[in-house]
Parts: structure tokens; sequence; C-alpha cells
């Protein structure tokens, strides 16, 4: 990469800036909008009888789906202890079991396979209870919980771009690749001839650049998988498996489709062992590292980092038949995400969930969020950008539905305060800055975001009563002063309460762990304890929203930008030298872009190399766009209408655009690894077939969006302003 474009890249704004003829805008599914997206709940972390941790009977498949979707609970055999009376059913479910050995089929039943062939018994039994009619209308997925070499556990769906069926040919190269735990014996007598030699046990357990080299292979063969690690602090203070900020933001480098999260709220919720999902360092069920303002997971977003917290079950089962030990709660028992879909396949709800329009519960807290920031006649939702001016009011919109009553049940008879009545006590909005992208050698050491802090803590003086929708609305108002982010959390729990919370801080959960042998009477007491201090203690997480405002230190020097809603990416392409004013005081932002500049800026980007010829007889040898015709035609970057014509004063077109910016990306080494499908736009039938992936990658790195009604409008001319916006979002995205 040319000196000039790393320069560029380090000194760029971290966040990106919207369009108002590109924007996306987060609705909530009460809104009225064109949008076709719905809420969604479910979870992508939970495991059944197939895994080897999990071998009550009652973990069979067949009842897991039934807790996730609520169906035939009566079937349901006491000692499963699960309390499923209120909230709803969910929406879609990953099934996780262990990359491991498998010993049992979805029915329990013996039977030793590797997990790729655990994992296509259980996609032909699903198969079996939906054309039984089971579970009508609901996503179910088979994934797997990975050992990550040298760090703790990630919940992994390889998905097939091409097709909705899970890739069991895939997840069994993946297997013998890069799963330590998964024996020899297992596999079959060719893999080595297909895939190369599998290095052992010892060789592969310890390598955490085995882990980076299989994100990279999911990157390059499965571009819409996802890669989210599991309960990430659960080995500090460990001798192995401790996943650092440095290994997130490695794997994030890496793939940002695929990494684009971590269970921030984990499983495993009545876990003995350290405290809550077995994490020493867990805070009101939240790892350290969301929990802690100002933390790790604020420093990723400090760098603009589109990183994203989510929740589990991780269940393997609630209370163990013999009464000794506890683990978790069933599917739709306690946690739950709620994820904003546009569309009605298992590929779509990713894509929700990589968008970060996400939020996470537990305990039923709160079941509906919308949450939003406002300002300059745009606004933005979780997961999304709001670009505003110095010193404009940013408008911060918080709308909370809360039900009146949650799952809790004692796991047996005990005296207790206890009770499954519902209510918000407050809600925090929290605030940090962004100040772009470290530096690889600051990974280790910057572990903090010290201009977090909680901007405003709202209580029921705030929301007031609901409207009629069932909504408890607040509105609050800031001044935009710099690139930042909000994020929300909110508890049942008031600011000081015993063993819980300090200044509205969550305190470390209490542990009822035990040495030794418990009697009968300690476990039932220890279940009890655990339960009661779940549901005493519940919270939830938003996932956050962007706000970009210019740098002050850029000079607004054209009259015609300084109130235009690409004064960001103008200013910052114009300082960088990419764009020129088309005088000394206009930029021109609404007038067409055309192909000669487009070709020059994309020069300019390049370093203006000064190499290559052109056919084409309508590019004089003294215009100024001559050498970089040169350039980019010599490298296939741009092509000319035909043979012997460029066009140089002809419209770029969204299309164009898009193929332009994707050869440059191909030529230059990046990343195009990144796709959608587009199946939610309406006009995909005009995209010329010679653009569709390029158009594919440019709407699926965020670098194009569609306009209202759902169209990509591909044959549409691009005004200079959207030019800069799509180059700044490149550059910073790409």
């Amino acid at each position: 990469m040319n000196n000039k474009l790393k320069l560029f890249m380090g000194t760029s704004l971290a966040l990106l800036m919207l369009s108002q003829a590109m924007m996306t805008t987060s609705v909530s599914a009460d809104n009225n909008s064109t949008n076709t997206g719905k809420w969604m709940s479910g979870e992508y972390h939970t495991h059944t009888i197939q895994s080897n941790d999990a071998s009550e009977p009652f973990l069979k498949l067949e009842n897991v789906l039934n807790t996730a979707f609520r169906e035939d609970l009566n079937s349901l055999p006491k000692e499963a202890v699960a309390s499923l009376k209120y909230g709803t059913p969910f929406d879609y479910l990953v099934v996780t079991d262990h990359l491991r050995n498998s010993a049992r089929d979805p029915e329990g039943n013996e039977k030793a396979t590797a997990r790729w062939e655990a994992i296509a018994d259980q996609q032909n039994k699903i198969a079996e209870l939906q054309k039984s009619g089971k579970y009508a209308g609901k996503m179910i997925y088979t994934g797997f919980e990975w050992d990550m070499m040298g760090l703790d556990h990630a919940s992994v769906g390889i998905i097939d771009s091409k097709s909705d069926v899970v890739p069991i040919d895939a997840i069994h190269q993946f297997e013998w690749l890069y799963s330590y735990d998964t024996s020899a014996d297992s596999f079959t007598s060719n893999e080595a001839e297909i895939w190369g030699e599998r290095p052992t046990k010892e060789e592969l357990k310890p390598d955490t650049s085995k882990t980076y080299e299989a994100i990279d292979w999911l990157k390059n063969n499965y571009p819409d998988s996802f890669v989210l690690p599991n309960h990430p602090s659960r080995h500090n203070g460990s001798n192995s498996g401790v996943v650092t900020i440095e290994d997130l933001r490695k794997m994030n480098d890496i793939a940002p489709n695929i990494v684009f999260g971590m269970e921030g709220m984990p499983g495993n919720q009545m876990a003995a062992s350290e405290n809550r999902s077995e994490l020493a360092e867990i805070y009101g069920g939240a790892d350290v590292m969301i929990s802690q303002v100002g933390g790790i997971w604020d420093a990723l977003l400090g760098e603009g980092r589109r990183f994203w917290s989510f929740t589990n079950s991780d269940f393997h089962f609630k209370v163990s038949s013999n009464r000794n030990y506890s683990s978790g709660y069933w599917p739709s028992e306690y946690s739950r995400n709620y994820t904003w879909v546009e569309g009605d396949t298992f590929k779509d709800v990713v894509d929700g969930m990589r968008s970060g329009k996400s939020f996470s519960v537990y305990g039923d807290l709160i079941n509906a969020l919308d949450f939003k920031a406002s300002g300059n006649d745009q606004q933005a939702g979780m997961g999304e950008d709001l670009q505003m001016s110095v010193g404009d009011n940013t408008n911060i919109t918080i709308r909370f539905k809360s039900p009146e009553y949650n799952n809790y049940a004692p796991i047996s008879e005990h005296e207790t305060t206890v009770d499954n009545k519902v209510k918000v006590d407050h809600i925090d909005l929290i605030s940090g800055e962004v100040t772009g992208k470290l530096n690889e050698s600051q990974y280790a050491s910057n572990t903090t975001n010290d201009t977090t802090k909680i901007v405003k803590r709202f209580t029921e003086a705030d929301w007031g009563q609901p409207d009629a929708e069932g909504y408890y609305t607040i509105n609050y108002t800031v001044p935009a002063d710099t690139n930042r982010y909000y994020r929300l959390r909110g508890t049942n729990l008031g600011v000081d309460v015993d063993g819980y919370t300090k200044n509205g801080e969550p305190l470390k959960d209490q542990s009822f762990d035990y040495e030794g042998t418990a009697t009968a009477k300690e476990n039932e007491d220890r279940f009890n304890s655990i339960n009661d201090r779940n549901y005493t203690s519940m919270w939830f997480y938003s996932n956050p929203i962007f706000v970009e405002v210019p740098d002050n230190e850029l000079e607004m020097s054209f009259s015609d930008v300084n109130s235009h809603w690409a004064s960001t990416a103008v200013n910052s392409v114009v300082k960088e030298g990419l764009f020129s004013g088309t005088s000394e005081t206009s930029f021109s932002p609404d007038t067409a872009m055309s192909r000669s500049m487009l070709v020059t800026v994309m020069h300019r980007l390049a370093g203006q190399p000064s190499d290559g010829t052109h056919p084409f007889q309508d590019v004089a040898t003294d215009a100024y766009y001559n050498d970089a015709v040169a350039w980019a035609s010599t490298n296939a970057i741009v092509k000319g209408v035909d043979s012997k014509r460029f066009a140089p004063e002809q419209s770029i077109t969204r299309e164009q655009l898009a193929v332009i910016v994707y050869n440059y990306a191909e030529v230059m080494g990046m990343d195009v690894s990144a796709k959608n499908t587009l199946a939610n736009f309406t006009d995909t039938i005009k995209i010329s077939s010679g653009a569709s992936k390029a158009m594919q990658w440019a709407v699926g790195s965020g670098l194009l969006a569609g306009k209202e009604g759902k169209v990509l409008d591909p044959s549409g001319a691009v005004t200079r302003a959207e030019g800069a916006t799509i180059l700044h979002r490149f550059i910073n995205n790409i």
C-alpha cells in the first residue's frame, strides 16, 4: 500500500458518514415505515445432548427446540426444571454443540462420530420435526462451539453464500483443520489427501496463529459466516485460554464482517464455579469487558470498530437429575437477544446481528427498545451513524416496553423475597469519544477509553406513564461536540443496593461455589441462591449509535459545503488532496460527478503513479485526467464505453462507481470478500450483469446503501457529494 494511502487511512475520521440520498434507518417494529424489517428474538449459543458435557436424557434436540419455541412444553419431564410461563417464543435459534467428538445422536442414543457427522444427523432430525408441522415460521440453524487455538471458545456459524443449507462439507473441512479435540480416528481415511496433513493436538491447541488462520480461511471461503467469542473473560488470571483486547482487535481486523461481536452477557448463568457464567470478573451478569464503563468494549468502540455485544443461554442443563450440579437456563427462559431483521432467511438474521441493530436482556427486564439519535433532518438507530455539525443538538430518544412478569420460580421451596414482577429502576446513557483506529503496536496496551462516562441516568420520573402502544418514552438533547457513540444499559436495581450496586455501577456477582462434597441440602440452597441472585440483578445492554461531527481542524473553505449534509466527508477528502473545488469558494456538491473526475480521484488515492497507456481518442494528451485514465486503463480499474472512447464528461453511475472502487480495491490487494445478497432491494434486475459482484461487495461493505423505497438505483448519477462520501467510507471501511 502506498504511503499516501497509509497516511490518509491513519488520519481520516474514524466514523462513517451518512448520505441523505443513501441513508438507511433503523425503525421500530411499531412505527409506520416502508421498511419491511421486524424485531426478532433468539440466540446463537446453546447445547443439546450431542455435547459430551450435556448428557442428561431430557436434553434431546427436540426438547431444546420445544423450549426455545414454546411447543409441547408438557412433554418436558419434571427434572428438566424449566420455567417458561412468561415471555414469548424465540423466532430463531442456533444450536452450537462443541466442535469435538460426539457420543450421541439427537435422541441421546449412543453414536460415536465427529461433529460434522453429528450435525448432519441433527439437520435430518430438524427436517423431520419441521415436516411433522413443528416450529412453523421459525429459523433453526446448526453451528458449533469452537475451542479456539490458544484462546477460549467462540460460537461459529459457517454459512454458504449460495445456499440456505448448512454446509456439512465445509464443517467437515474446518473440523479437520482447526479442531484439536476431535480425535483422528473420528475421520475417514482421505482427509489428509484432500485438505493436507493435520497438526497434532499438542501442536494445534496452544497456537493462536492457527485461530487467526481459521478466521482468514472462513473469510476467503465462507465470508457470510460468523465467529463470536464466548465468555471472553472466563480465563482471566489463568495461564491459558485468556482472550485479550489484542486478540479481539486482530480477529476483527482479519474479518470484520465475521468477527463482529462477542458474548458480552454470557450464558450458563446457573453455574457455581467462580460465579455467574463461570466468570470471576462478571458484574451484574455482564462480562467485565462490557460492564466496566470505559473498559475494553468502550476502547474498541472508541476506535470506531463496529463490534457488538450479545447474550446467550449457553445451556447444557439447568439442574442435573442427581441434584448435584447446575448450569444454565433453557433457551427463551432467562436471556435473549432482540435483532432487527430485514428478510426471512437465517442469513438475514445474521445480517441483522452484523448490523448492530440489536440489544440483549436478562430476565425479560424489557421486551422492546427503540433507541435513536436524530438531528440535521436525519436519524440513526443502533449500529448506525448520524452526521452532525459541531454545536447542533443531538436528540436522543429512548422508547422501551417492560413486561409485568418474568419466568422467576424457585428451584425448590425456600424463604425468599424474590418474585417474578418486573420493573425497570433506571437506564444509563453512556457515551465515549471516537478517536480513530490504533496502530497495531498499541493493540495490547490500550485497554480503556477514558473519555467514556454516563451522560445521563434516567428514572421513572423521566419516562412517566406508558403511551397507548405500551412504550415508555425518554427524550434528551445534548450538543454535538466531537465524534462519539452512545449506548444504553438498564437495570431493575437501585443505584446503591448492598451486594449488587454502588453509585449505580454493578458490583461483582456473588459466588455460591463451595469446596468439597456438598450435602443434598447444601446443593439445594446453592441452586436457590444462584437463581435468586440472577433474578434479583437483571440488566439490559444496547448496541451503540455513532455520531460523527466535522473535525474542528478541517478548514471549511467552501461556501456551498458548510451546512451541507456531506460537509465532513467533503472537507476530509479535500484536505487529503483527493478532491478539488470547482472554484476557490465552491465545491459544487450537488453537481454530477463525471468519469474523468472519479478516475482522477482514484489516481490520487493510489499516489499518482505515472505508468500506463490508453487507446481512447476522446482523452487529449494535455487533459488533466490523461495520466489517470492511462493508469486506470492499464491496471483494468476503468474500462472505456467502447474500445476507442472513454467518455470523460459522462456522469458516473452508482453501479459504475461500485465497479471502479471494487477493481481498485482488488488491484491494491484489499479485502473484497464482503457480500450482500441484495435480495431486499426492489430493483436489482436493473443491475448490469458485469456489475453484480461489485454491487454486492459495495453494499456488503457499507459503501453503498439503498434509497427510499428500498431501491439501489444502479443507473442513477452520482453527485460529487455522494462520491466524496463513498470514498470517505471506503478509506475508513476498507
